[in-house]
């Protein structure tokens, strides 16, 4: 597991009985993760596009577009899945593996694809 905090200010936000496997979580803001979640194998967890877009920008941190994520509870995250910058996952809901999360993910959705997408609810 690789965790990367970009600034003295940056906050990550682990809850309890999180379970972590080899993922990478990168921030500059703020990623929050809840309890009881579980992500998968080479997950990509990044608050931040990690470079700006134009090519005179890309060697300054001030062009770096980021935004807090905040993973709700009882979420599963599947392995290689990516959780872009500015994303919410309600609570009880499940990437599918493989991924990429662009936008937010309401309570109890199951998603997956590139972009994910809702693919169905799961009862509780």
């Amino acid at each position: 597991m690789l965790i990367y905090a970009g600034r003295p200010e940056t906050i990550i936000e682990i809850g309890d009985r999180v379970g972590i496997s080899g993922c990478t979580i990168s921030a500059i803001e703020r990623i929050t993760i809840g309890n009881d979640v579980l992500i998968g194998t080479g997950a990509i967890i990044a608050d931040h596009d990690a470079h700006g877009i134009e090519a005179d920008s890309r060697g300054t941190s001030e062009s770096i577009r980021h935004k807090e994520i905040k993973i709700g509870n009882n979420v599963l995250v599947g392995a290689r899945s990516i959780i872009l910058k500015g994303v919410t996952i309600g609570d009880g809901s499940v990437i599918g593996a493989g991924s990429v999360v662009i936008e937010d993910v309401p309570p109890n959705a199951v998603v997956r694809g590139n972009p994910a997408k809702v693919i169905r609810f799961i009862n509780q």
